[in-house]
Formats: C-alpha cells, sequence, structure tokens
C-alpha cells in the first residue's frame, strides 16, 4: 500500500486506461465558401472545422471512428461525415418503420437561440428548458437495407426512440461507399431547427453533440457519443437527455487550422490539413508526455499478472477504482490517477476533495475461465447478442402464436433481451427481434402467409408486421410503414389480438374492432364478446381449447359443446417445494401448431416460461425458460458446488452434458 498526500483538489479530466476514446469540447461551423451540393462529394467544403470521434483510438481509429464537419449558409445547416467503417452501410432497418441507431446511423442532438451568447449559460442538469429561449432537435440520419436515405427527427426537448420523417420537410441526404468506410452528406433547413424568423450568423453558437452508430461484423451495435461542454463531465450514457453537457459549437466565417484532437485522458493530438483533408499526428498517441493534473501509482511485478487497484480516502472508504483485473507485463508498471471518483466507461465521477489519499492493489495470475452451461435461458447462449437473446427482461411470457413453421412467443416488455422469439417446434430459435429501446410483445398473430403481427402496447400502443421467416420489418400493403397505431380507435389498450380470414381481430374491454391487412382503413366494429377475450385456441378437429385460470390453472378442452378433458393438474404447478413442470400458472395465452402439441405462455416471473404439452394426451412435453430480469439479479453460483446456481427465484443444476440448466425447486416467490 502507499500513500499519497493531495493538498489541491485535481481537475476533471478523464482517467488513463487502455482503451482511450475521443472528448472534443470545441467545434466550429464554418460558413459554406460557395453554393453547397449534396452528393457526398468534399471538393465544395472547408474541412478545417472537422472533429475525430472514436470509442477506441488505439484499436478502432481504422475501422470504427468518423470525421465530422458542419457548415452553414442562410438557408441551410450541413453535415460532412466521413466514416470509417469495416461494415459500411450495412444497418438492417426499413426506413418508416425499424429504430435506426440499431444499426449504421449518425444521431445528432442540438439546440439553438436567438439569445446563443448567453441563453446556454443557465443550462444544468434538470433545468426545466421550457422557460429558455432555445430550440431543441435529435436528429437521426442513415440507409436503409433498401438503399433508401432516411432521416428522423423529435423538435422537442424530450427525444423520442424513433423521429418523424423529415426528408419530406427539406432535408436532404446523400450517400458514397469509399474505400474503408463512406461518405455522407446532409443540408438540414434551419426552419426546422431555429425559431420563427431567426437564422445563426457569425459568432452565434449552438449546442451539438453527436453519437455516431455501427453495426459491427458480429451484428452488434456499436454507439459512441462525442463533442461536450468543456468543464462539465460527460454523461455517455444519457447524452439524449442531458442537454448540460452538449458542446458549444461556433459559426464562424472561415476556418484554416484544424485544433489538436482531444482524448478522454486530457491529451492532445497534433492535426493538421494535407490536401484539403486534416490529418492527425498518430506519432504522438504512444508519447509519454505529463498529464497535468494526474497522480502516479507505480509497482513493480515479477511476472505477468492481471491488476486491480483501489484507493481510499483518509477513512479508507474506496473512492476510486483506476484499475480493475487488467493484463500487466512483468516489471516496471505505472498507472495514472485522475483524481476522480469511482466511474464507469460512459460517466465520469467527480473531483474528490483535498486530503490524504492511499492505493491498494491486487495481482494475480490470469483466471482460466471456460464455460459450463447458464440457467433460465432457453436460447443457444445465455446472451443477448451472437444468437441469444431468449425473451425480455422487464416482462413475462405473455403471448404465443403458431405457423405452419415456427412458434412465435412474446414477452411484455424487453430492454435488454428480445421480446419476440421464432422458434422451430422443437423449440430451437430461429430468429429474435425486439422493437425499440423497450419492445413489447403484448399479443402476436400470424397469418400463415409469411407475416407474423406483433401488438407493442407499451411503446405508443402499436402493431407492427414482420416477415415471419426472417424476422423482418415488412410494409402493410399500399403503405409505406410496417406498423399502425391503435390510438384513433380511442379505446385504450387491446386485450385480445388475432388473425382471422385477412383480418387483424382486436378486443378492447367493451369493443370489438376488425382491421383489414390489405386496407388499414377498412374498419369494422362490434360489441365485444366473452369468446373474444378468452384465452382460447381452435384445432382443426373443432375442439376448443380454453384457459381457466385461478385457481384450476389449467386448459379446458371443449368438443361439441361438452368438455372432453383437461390438461395441467387442477390448482396448477406448486409454488414451493421441488420444481413440479406438470402443473400450468397463470396462463396468459396458448397456440396450437401443426404437429399436435400445444404452446403455453405462463405469466409469471418466477421463474419465466413457456411450456408445452401433447394436446391429445395432455402430457406434458418440454419447458422453455427466460429471460431473466434485468441484469440478472438475485443470481449466484454456489462456492461448495459450481453445478448448483440459484437465480429468479429458483435452484437450478447442471448435469455435466447439457449446457442448460434444469430448474429443480424454489428458493423464494419474492426473489428476483
Amino acid at each position: 500500500m502507499s500513500r499519497i498526500k493531495w493538498l489541491v483538489a485535481m481537475c476533471a479530466l478523464a482517467g488513463a486506461a487502455v482503451a482511450t476514446e475521443t472528448e472534443n469540447v470545441a467545434f466550429s461551423i464554418v460558413r459554406a465558401p460557395g453554393a453547397v451540393k449534396i452528393d457526398a462529394d468534399a471538393s465544395d467544403w472547408n474541412l478545417a472545422g472537422s472533429i475525430f470521434c472514436c470509442p477506441d483510438v488505439e484499436k478502432f481509429r481504422e475501422s470504427y471512428a468518423v470525421w465530422i464537419a458542419a457548415m452553414f449558409d442562410a438557408d441551410n445547416l450541413y453535415f460532412l461525415f466521413r466514416w470509417r467503417d469495416a461494415t459500411p452501410m450495412n444497418n438492417p432497418g426499413l426506413a418508416g418503420s425499424d429504430y435506426p441507431w440499431q444499426g449504421d446511423c449518425m444521431q445528432v442532438r442540438m439546440a439553438t437561440s436567438p439569445e446563443s451568447k448567453t441563453a446556454f449559460n443557465g443550462l444544468r442538469h434538470n433545468t426545466d428548458v421550457s422557460k429558455l429561449p432555445m430550440k431543441f432537435a435529435h436528429f437521426e440520419f442513415w440507409r436503409d437495407r433498401t438503399r433508401t436515405a432516411a432521416a428522423g427527427a423529435t423538435l422537442a426537448f424530450a427525444a423520442q426512440p424513433k423521429g418523424e420523417d423529415v426528408m419530406s420537410r427539406g432535408v436532404k441526404e446523400a450517400f458514397r461507399q469509399t474505400q474503408g468506410g463512406y461518405v455522407q452528406e446532409v443540408s438540414v433547413p434551419w426552419a426546422l431547427v431555429c425559431d420563427g424568423a431567426y437564422r445563426p450568423k457569425s459568432g452565434d453558437r449552438m449546442l451539438l453533440a453527436f453519437e455516431p452508430n455501427y453495426r459491427t461484423s458480429g451484428d452488434q451495435r456499436l454507439s459512441t457519443k462525442d463533442l461536450f461542454r468543456e468543464g462539465v463531465a460527460p454523461d455517455r450514457a444519457m447524452t439524449f437527455m442531458r442537454a448540460d453537457v452538449w458542446g458549444l459549437a461556433e459559426f464562424v466565417d472561415t476556418m484554416a487550422a484544424p485544433r489538436p484532437l482531444r482524448l478522454a485522458d486530457g491529451r492532445l493530438l497534433p492535426v493538421s490539413m494535407e490536401g484539403g483533408f486534416p490529418r492527425i499526428d498518430w506519432k504522438s498517441l504512444k508519447g509519454g508526455a505529463a498529464k497535468p493534473g494526474f497522480k502516479p501509482i507505480k509497482f513493480r511485478l515479477d511476472e505477468p499478472m492481471n491488476v486491480s487497484v483501489v484507493v481510499r480516502n483518509a477513512a479508507g472508504d474506496v473512492v476510486a477504482w483506476p484499475l480493475s483485473n487488467q493484463p500487466l507485463p512483468a516489471g516496471e508498471n505505472e498507472i495514472l490517477w485522475n483524481g476522480l471518483s469511482a466511474c464507469y466507461d460512459t460517466h465520469v465521477g467527480e473531483p474528490v476533495p483535498a486530503g490524504t489519499y492511499t492505493w491498494e492493489g491486487l495481482a494475480h495470475k490470469p483466471f482460466h475461465i471456460e464455460l459450463q452451461g447458464w440457467a433460465h435461458a432457453a436460447g443457444p447462449n445465455p446472451y443477448d447478442f451472437a444468437g441469444g437473446g431468449w425473451g425480455g427482461d422487464h416482462g413475462d411470457p405473455c403471448a404465443v402464436a403458431c405457423d405452419g413453421k415456427f412458434v412465435y412467443m412474446g414477452w411484455h416488455r424487453a430492454e435488454a433481451g428480445q421480446a419476440v422469439v421464432a422458434a422451430d417446434y422443437d423449440g430451437n430459435m430461429v430468429w429474435h427481434h425486439k422493437r425499440g429501446g423497450f419492445g413489447s410483445a403484448r399479443a402476436l398473430a400470424a397469418d400463415r402467409e409469411g407475416h407474423l403481427y406483433v401488438y407493442d402496447a407499451g411503446q405508443g400502443n402499436v402493431v407492427y408486421r414482420l416477415n415471419s421467416l426472417k424476422g423482418e420489418y415488412e410494409n402493410f400493403p399500399g403503405t409505406t410503414s410496417a406498423e399502425f397505431s391503435l390510438e384513433p380507435f380511442k379505446l385504450g389498450l387491446a386485450k385480445r389480438m388475432r388473425f382471422a380470414a385477412g383480418r387483424l381481430e382486436f378486443s378492447f374491454g367493451g369493443e370489438h374492432v376488425s382491421v383489414a391487412v390489405s386496407n388499414l382503413g377498412d374498419v369494422k366494429r362490434r360489441a365485444v364478446t366473452p369468446d373474444d377475450l378468452a384465452v382460447r385456441a381452435v384445432a382443426p378437429d373443432g375442439a376448443v381449447y380454453i384457459a381457466t385460470g385461478a385457481p384450476d390453472h389449467q386448459i379446458r378442452v371443449v368438443k361439441n359443446n361438452r368438455e372432453v378433458r383437461r390438461i395441467g393438474r387442477k390448482g396448477g404447478r406448486r409454488l414451493s417445494g421441488t420444481w413440479d413442470p406438470d402443473g400450468l400458472y397463470n396462463v396468459a395465452d396458448i397456440a396450437l401448431d401443426d404437429k399436435g402439441f400445444l404452446w403455453v405462455a405462463e405469466a409469471d416471473a418466477l421463474p419465466r416460461r413457456i411450456s408445452k404439452w401433447d394436446a391429445a394426451s395432455g402430457a406434458f412435453a418440454a419447458e422453455f425458460f427466460g429471460s431473466t430480469v434485468y441484469g440478472a439479479l438475485g443470481g449466484a453460483i454456489c462456492p461448495a458446488d459450481p453445478k448448483i446456481v440459484v437465480g429468479q427465484g429458483c435452484e437450478w443444476r447442471l448435469d455435466g452434458v447439457s449446457t442448460k440448466a434444469a430448474c429443480v425447486g424454489y428458493v423464494s416467490r419474492t426473489a428476483g
């Protein structure tokens, strides 16, 4: 342990790290030298005001980075994005339906004000912006899978997950693929982002923040944030709602020399103009220049080790952890602490008070970790990527539908995980889907013609249409969108949704609404019936399967108006003690597949289960668990027997053969 004496407060710079992201704090919007043609060609641009944005300059500066420049004239604000992208323009979304930021997309957040020299000075976190003389806008600029240029915007302070289309309101966009990336050029009419007759002039300022998004080769979203307010700790997690951290951009008549590139650890890298384009001197990235305000922590390792370091105050409390399980070489090592309190990678801490601090470290040889299995995740892996993502984290199973190929399962709400999963009849995942940031699949309906309809009651009371083979958006016939809203019916949230004879049938509390898929304007309304609201499915032989609910928790099988049998133990499955798969609990939806099995969505969190039953005999066939609650809270591995896992209120056991643990019993019905 070593002691650090500190008599002055440290400056708020980001700490040294293995991966260094950019953190620009100044930006110039240059007056256009002439007419600007939106053609993704930089020949009519002054690029001296460009900034370089990258999530990790050591690793990604050639593969996931972007040069950003802006110009203006009397009519428009212009952006030029010169992307370095290993997987260029591969956004899989569909304009008008998908959320663009889930793939290659540039999000731009801005605010303008006629009083720009003073209006932004009083902006603080949680400020009531309605009382400030400024106009906000959040843009998404992208190209969809059909190569269609698209732009959406929320023209208000509170950003929506997907903005309204603004291509029809004068926004222009062009794309051009280049070696190692692509160029994207955009023009935005001032009328969209300025109040009244105000138009910015040289010397004025505006707020700007950029969020470049990439879809990587691993089919993952990589999102970064850049251009922050100087002197304000950046928030890279909630940037969309933290206008107080957005950078101040100044309008200038001309610019000849570019600014140095600022990194998140405070280093400045030289930038020069060569042939009209900015160039960064990367040689200085490895330089050992002193970093003012940083405190060195030095130690020696006899062999390569993984090292963790914490800093404690005089009371012994941990105030920061500048290093966490990082591999370091043998010999002399030095890390730099920036004097900030504990932080994570998207939100820096605050400067610690002046005083005396000590550090201590833990070093160990790298652990050998080998995946043995997982619990409460029925997909091919327990992750939310690489083919995983079985179910939603914020909601229980609530919907199920079948067609001639797949079974489709829905969860009430998903932030992590996926709200919709398609699987074959053996339960093997084929694809998954989530709409927006908090997707919902309150109800599902399949038309057996290659389409699945999903009712997202949690994000706008919307129904959307997917290609059932691929899980991709497909527009409704005669429209340019794959979704429509139930809000015009003014009936609140639908309780049931079914598909029959080319129509989507919605059952509300007191009314039934039928909408023709081929013509969304063809709407029929009538009084709702008990059958409309029942959890039911009809077999080809006319047998009707009806969920009874509490207290029986069974499925009644009715034929010729006579009950012929029931599926599941009377009273449902036990809720304590040893796990018993033969009972049902809180049935939310049922569906029959073409092989004679009944699929049941059970609206229960502890655990979350979709079960499969032989429809003819009523015998239990299989069960599929997932997803865990957000962050798998409450999960633990038994230290005495690592094949025993606790989570989602239950005990699970790995058998050493399968990677999926079996549920063996309840721990608590109040656990998460």
